[in-house]
C-alpha cells in the first residue's frame, strides 16, 4: 500500500500510467487529496474519481485540523499535502509525491518516498509496459506535465533505453 498526494496521482493519471501503477501497487489517499483530485471536470479528475468509487483507490478520512495545519506550517505545504505525510506515516508506508517540499518534508521526517518517475521506470522495468518506445511516449508526457530538473529525465531516459548510468 502506498500513500498518494495530489500532484503523483494527477501526472500518472494525465501521463497515462494510474491503471498500470494500479497493477502492482494499491494505492490509498485522503479524503483531502480526493477532493483536490476530482474537483474539476477534466479527464484526470474523472477517472480519478470513477477508480475511487469502484474501490480500485482507497479513501482514507479524517485528520486532525490542527495536525494537518502544523504540517502546513512546519513545511510550508498545502492540506493535500500535509494530510498526505500524515497518512504515509502513521501508516509507515511509502508516499507517493512529486512536490518538491513535500519531498524535502519527507526526508526530514523520514518518510520513504516515491514519484510518478519512480512509477513509470517500474512500470516498464516489470514489464506491464514492455515497449522502450511506448515507455520514452510517457516520460515525455511526464516531463510535461512535471516539474522535474533535466538530469532527472536523462538519466531516467538513459535507464529506459538501457544506456548505462
Amino acid at each position: 500500500m502506498i500513500g498518494f498526494d495530489s500532484s503523483t496521482l494527477i501526472l500518472l493519471a494525465k501521463s497515462h500510467l494510474l491503471k498500470e501503477t494500479l497493477q502492482d501497487f494499491e494505492i490509498i489517499i485522503t479524503d483531502i487529496v480526493k477532493k483536490e483530485c476530482t474537483v474539476k471536470d477534466t479527464f484526470d479528475a474523472k477517472f480519478i474519481h470513477t477508480l475511487i468509487s469502484t474501490d480500485d483507490i482507497k479513501v482514507e478520512k479524517g485528520f486532525a485540523k490542527k495536525e494537518i495545519n502544523r504540517m502546513m506550517k512546519d513545511f510550508h505545504i498545502n492540506s493535500g499535502e500535509a494530510s498526505a505525510l500524515l497518512l504515509a506515516k502513521k501508516r509507515e508506508i511509502l508516499l507517493a509525491t512529486d512536490d518538491g517540499l513535500t519531498i524535502k518534508a519527507c526526508k526530514i521526517l523520514n518518510v520513504p518516498f516515491l514519484t510518478a518517475i519512480h512509477f513509470l521506470l517500474h512500470i516498464f522495468e516489470s514489464g506491464i509496459i514492455p515497449d522502450p518506445e511506448m515507455a520514452l511516449v510517457k516520460m515525455e508526457k511526464l516531463a510535461t506535465f512535471g516539474r522535474y530538473h533535466h538530469r532527472i529525465i536523462e538519466s531516467a531516459i538513459r535507464r529506459i533505453k538501457g544506456e548505462k548510468q
